[in-house]
């Protein structure tokens, strides 16, 4: 609870979590629950990653969309209490 804040009633989340249902955004609190995370390197060691020809269009769209939602906390926060709780790690 420490690292999460004490629950809101806007904090959609929070109790989706809290009731076990699944909810987006929910990965990225998952240092909280596991000890150690694994990486798809951790499974293919000593070996060759072949990826899909677009995989590096892939890869800059979604950085794109990081960068996006990055702005879109910052003015967020800018404006507090404009939108649901954001309760980064």
């Amino acid at each position: 609870v420490a690292a999460f804040g004490a629950p809101t009633p806007d904090d959609l989340l929070y109790h989706a979590v809290s009731e076990g249902r699944r909810h987006g955004g929910m990965e990225h609190w998952l240092p909280l629950f596991q000890d150690r995370l694994d990486t798809l390197f951790d499974y293919v060691t000593g070996s060759s990653v072949i990826l899909e020809p677009l995989a590096e269009d892939a890869a800059r769209e979604r950085l794109g969309q990081i960068e996006e939602h990055y702005e879109a906390r910052r003015q967020a926060l800018a404006q507090r209490g404009s939108g649901p709780p954001y309760k980064p790690l």
